[in-house]
């Protein structure tokens, strides 16, 4: 029987990163190398910022729409260029019952093939199995349009995943529970919000209440404000996968990039988990090292601040906070400390 636990993400349960020298196979990053590669990314999400006001200026709202989805669909592709990630793709058993909705973006394995795609190629239907993620997208975050995007996402996470090979047996540990598959992640981005973060959080946390973790959001984020996610009520660690009893705290943007930076870093996080059910477990070698605490952090009230931040953060060293040289000596003294 194989086993994953919730240890397996980068900031985990425990809000500390993977050491890459433990990954088989898998070198240290070339310091130059890696630092192109940031460097992609932050001249991505600076570009992604842009999407809104340009896409104002098309008529159409489903078009409007469509472009502000595609923007974000875009640096997941490059993000995640093993993966098919699909844009307004239905989730729906093979058997043709139940259906799980239509999602903006679903992030699907190329190991299970869509089983319906369209004359265009533009519209495809795929089984949960093959789901690793979905992701609502909304142009303007209220207190209509979050509840709604909550329930939606709700159907899609408790989708039961069906194994590829039934005699494949696993044993994964999330959410505080065991699985014999690896839940669907999944999570809201919006390009502006009329709720501040923290009324966001409040709302989550009620909608919360009645909802099993697996169901719950794994982050949300507001492109112009922060990053939400979920946190111990006992020691202030961030989980990316919520636990019975967690708290909601959020990330204001110290810098224009936090929130889709954090977006981005919490993806690669969660997709450290990411399998399809019945395959033999890969620990997915992390592009982005680091953590996913980026921005001004706030917990609840009664929330306790964990240690100081040893997340080293990947885009800290682009906005002067620490310089390159800097966090690559930093993450040498954590790996060092964890053996």
């Amino acid at each position: 029987m194989h086993q994953i636990d919730s240890a397996c993400t980068v900031g985990g349960n425990t809000g500390r990163p993977i050491d890459s020298h433990k990954i088989k196979g898998r070198n240290a990053l070339n310091e130059e190398i890696a630092l192109a590669a940031l460097l992609k990314y932050h001249d991505d999400i600076v570009g992604l910022g842009y999407e809104f006001d340009r896409s104002e200026t098309l008529g159409h709202s489903d078009a409007l729409g469509f472009e502000r989805e595609d923007a974000i669909r875009r640096i997941l592709a490059y993000q995640f260029p093993e993966y098919a990630v699909l844009h307004r793709s239905v989730v729906r058993s093979r058997l043709g019952k139940p259906s799980y909705g239509q999602h903006d973006i679903v992030i699907s394995d190329c190991l299970v093939p869509p089983h319906i795609v369209s004359t265009s190629g533009r519209h495809m239907v795929v089984d949960p199995q093959a789901v690793h993620s979905a992701l609502e997208i909304k142009s303007t975050l209220d207190s209509i349009e979050l509840p709604k995007a909550l329930k939606h996402l709700s159907a899609i996470k408790g989708a039961p995943r069906v194994s590829v090979e039934p005699s494949v047996h696993m044993k994964v540990q999330l959410h505080g529970k065991t699985f014999p598959y690896v839940p669907i992640s999944a999570g809201i981005v919006a390009y502006r919000s009329k709720l501040s973060l923290s009324t966001i959080a409040s709302r989550i946390e009620k909608w919360a209440v009645n909802q099993s973790p697996e169901l719950w959001p794994n982050f949300v984020t507001v492109l112009d404000r922060g990053h939400l996610m979920w946190c111990s009520p006992h020691t202030g660690d961030l989980h990316s996968w919520g636990m019975e009893g967690d708290r909601m705290l959020w990330f204001s943007c110290a810098d224009p990039t936090d929130p889709i930076a954090a977006f981005s870093n919490s993806m690669e996080s969660l997709a450290q988990c990411w399998n399809v059910p019945g395959t033999k477990p890969v620990v997915r070698p992390p592009k982005i090292t680091g953590g996913v605490k980026i921005g001004s952090a706030t917990r609840p009230p009664g929330v306790p601040e964990p240690d100081e931040c040893d997340c080293l953060c990947a885009n800290c060293h682009l906005h002067g906070r620490v310089s390159f040289t800097e966090q690559r000596r930093l993450e040498r003294e954590s790996r060092n400390q964890q053996r």
